[in-house]
């Protein structure tokens, strides 16, 4: 059942997740005038190459969304169990959000950060929640038309 219109909702969703791994948050200029880069591991110094600031944990949640998003596309035989996956998926992602607005704020309260600019990746947990919510409604419609399914016979 790779085919349904849930598949593609999580496919995107894993890919979007695997994008905050590889992909800058943001980009912020120091007291100094250098320009560090704000990515899942840290906030790296683009002249000097040397990582300001750890943020470890958004890259564990983005590998992780990712993955349980993956996961929940291959198990569609036990649809209770992927609307389940899916729930946990949103929370994750909400507090991969949350995340991304401490680390900002504490990287700008602690090293004054002068100009700063965000990229795309900041939207991108909010996107993946729609997505992912899309994906458990489908989930949902499949289970309860299998169920009616059932009754009839």
């Amino acid at each position: 059942m790779i085919q349904r219109v849930q598949t593609l909702f999580l496919l995107v969703a894993t890919i979007l997740s695997a994008l905050v791994v590889f992909v800058p948050i943001s980009e912020m200029m120091l007291p100094n005038g250098d320009v560090a880069k704000l990515y899942s591991t840290g906030l790296k110094n683009l002249n000097s190459s040397e990582v300001l600031y750890q943020t470890f944990p958004i890259l564990i949640l983005g590998l992780a969304t990712s993955l349980l998003s993956l996961i929940t596309i291959f198990i569609y035989q036990r649809r209770t169990i992927q609307m389940r996956l899916c729930v946990y998926n949103i929370l994750l992602l909400l507090f991969m959000a949350i995340l991304f607005a401490y680390y900002y704020f504490d990287i700008r309260n602690k090293l004054e950060v002068q100009m700063h600019s965000f990229s795309y990746t900041l939207v991108i947990p909010l996107v993946n929640i729609i997505l992912i919510f899309q994906a458990f409604r489908a989930i949902r419609r499949d289970d309860l038309l299998i169920k009616s399914y059932d009754r009839l016979r």
